[in-house]
């Protein structure tokens, strides 16, 4: 969440789906949501406030998280059989976001697996 400066504020709520998760110093302009869920979007707002009050709450804007995908490891080919090559990795991501796996030869994808 990034939100520009105002004037005379000592510190920044911040508030997600109306709810306040956190407060941030005057002199801070962002802030990192590592609670998101991956996958849900959310509606952020941010509110300055000081020693006379609290502020006009933002806009609400929506914003979510993503997970990023790790790539399979200790991937193998075979060599040495006679009318195939048989390719086996291990799945290091287990992120519901992943469909599957391609499978790729000299750069090009030639199957995909579930």
């Amino acid at each position: 969440v990034i939100w520009n400066n105002v004037i005379r504020e000592t510190n920044f709520g911040i508030l997600r789906d109306n709810i306040s998760m956190a407060t941030v110093a005057a002199d801070i302009l962002t802030f990192d949501d590592f609670t998101a869920v991956s996958g849900v979007v959310y509606l952020y707002s941010v509110q300055a406030f000081n020693t006379c009050g609290d502020g006009l709450v933002s806009a609400q804007t929506p914003g979510g998280a993503i997970t990023i995908l790790v790539p399979p490891s200790n991937v193998t080919a075979t060599d040495n059989l006679c009318d195939r090559v048989t390719v086996t990795w291990m799945d290091n991501n287990l992120a519901p976001q992943e469909a599957g796996f391609s499978i790729l030869r000299n750069g090009v994808t030639i199957g995909m697996v579930a």
